[in-house]
């Protein structure tokens, strides 16, 4: 679902630093090149299709598997790539590929279009891919000062206008039985105690009208971190940094999941379980557990820490921490801090293990180890997925400039961004760009 690091995140928007004068990290850089030194090794070997391929469920699921990360319908996997223009902004675009065929695109079909901006591409920059039960139809949005909630139907070519909320803080948590739902971030209410607060709304994806539910309690808002899906009629939220909430719609009820704050989740529809993993990039420290019935168990995986993971109905995949150091943050370069306290990785090394689900402690296997990415991309493993025989994950600039004699660099998702198709079995390397 999401995660670089704590670090990277914050430093997202900016750059992080490498080296200076003072600063001999050649050394260290070494790490990252030799990691990485297969460079240019893109390969295209004839795709083999999936063994199985399920297609009937037509919303977020694959296999059972319901997760952010999981954006399915009709046999296509869809995701967002991006692209830097000449004057210097960049344009996000809504990509696929065929889990039978292997074939992929972009979802505007017009060969001239340019897809510079969303004012000569109905496409482009929109933000979310959230499925109904229609096959190929799915909600999306754009921000400026006001938040557009649009309804996409990539059978019939059309992106036409929801709803419009006049706020740009709102952001779309989830389409279940039949609604869309978001929430918008206010802050400094008068008349209400909490300086912030977030009230949530449901649009009805037959009459597109918007209700209102009512606000997250006052309780929860001021401890609240990220409010993250909407199960059965149930939305789930973390607070407190240390819990996992849920909530029904009347917003009033209000109890404890589980004593975490997931790192990454994924709930198993054909056992009614939630997986998720707790991870802590600065102890450099994590662990995958299940939450089923009222209770929660770690599951005992061959590696003793893990900063990332996956699943499908049959195996859990993993990257335990194996950091790659990559240079410091600019968070040093501003705040006059020592750099090594502000080091940044790729914590989990380029690589990818795999367990069955039905015993995880068994020796793991390696089943993929990043190759064919020159030392200007990193493979962001942090979010991956597995369809079949195929590893799907984000293909990231490395951005480098100097600032007071000082090398930053930074894991840029506003820069270009690719989609890497691994094959586990074939070997195949097939990057997905938006061009």
């Amino acid at each position: 679902m999401k995660k670089l690091t704590a670090l990277l995140l914050a430093v997202l928007t900016l750059t992080s630093c490498t080296a200076d004068t003072e600063i001999d990290i050649a050394e260290g850089l070494e790490t990252y090149r030799e990691a990485y030194t297969e460079a240019g090794r893109e390969t295209e070997v004839p795709y083999t299709p999936p063994e199985e391929i399920q297609t009937e469920d037509t919303t977020t699921q694959w296999g059972g598997i319901f997760s952010p990360d999981f954006t399915v319908s009709g046999g296509k996997y869809y995701f967002e790539t991006r692209r830097s223009e000449s004057r210097g902004n960049s344009v996000s675009m809504i990509a696929y590929t065929d889990l039978a065929t292997g074939n992929s695109g972009i979802l505007c079909p017009d060969p001239l279009c340019t897809h510079q901006s969303a004012e000569v591409c109905k496409y482009a920059d929109l933000e979310g891919i959230y499925f109904t039960d229609e096959e190929g139809v799915f909600y999306s949005c754009r921000h400026t000062f006001t938040t557009t909630i649009y309804r996409v139907d990539v059978n019939n070519d059309t992106v036409q206008t929801a709803c419009a909320v006049n706020s740009f803080n709102v952001n779309l948590l989830g389409y279940d039985n039949g609604k869309l739902y978001f929430y918008e971030l206010k802050f400094g209410m008068e008349g209400r105690k909490a300086g912030i607060s977030y009230l949530i709304s449901c649009l009805d994806t037959d009459t597109e009208k918007v209700t209102e539910l009512g606000y997250i309690p006052d309780e929860w808002a001021l401890t609240l971190n990220l409010i993250l899906f909407v199960r059965n009629d149930e939305i789930y939220f973390t607070a407190y940094s240390s819990k996992l909430m849920k909530t029904d719609l009347s917003l009033i009820n209000v109890t404890e999941v589980i004593a975490a704050d997931p790192w990454q989740w994924y709930w198993d529809e054909g056992t009614d379980a939630l997986y998720f993993s707790t991870s802590d990039p600065e102890k450099q420290t994590g662990s995958v557990y299940v939450h089923k019935d009222g209770k929660t168990e770690q599951i005992p995986l061959p590696h003793e820490n893990i900063h990332a993971f996956t699943m499908t109905e049959d195996r859990i995949y993993y990257s335990p921490y194996d950091p790659v150091f990559y240079g410091f943050s600019n968070v040093a370069f501003y705040f006059e801090d020592d750099p090594e306290e502000h080091k940044v990785y790729d914590y989990t090394g380029g690589k990818v293990y795999a367990v069955d689900r039905d015993n995880p402690s068994a020796e793991a296997e390696l089943v993929y180890e990043a190759s064919g990415i020159d030392g200007n991309r990193m493979a962001d493993l942090d979010n991956c997925a597995v369809f079949g025989d195929y590893l799907y994950f984000n293909e990231i600039t490395v951005r480098r400039e100097v600032l007071g004699g000082v090398e930053f660099v930074t894991f840029s998702l506003a820069d270009d961004v690719s989609k890497i198709r691994a094959g586990l079995k074939d070997g195949s390397f097939t990057r997905i760009s938006f061009d």
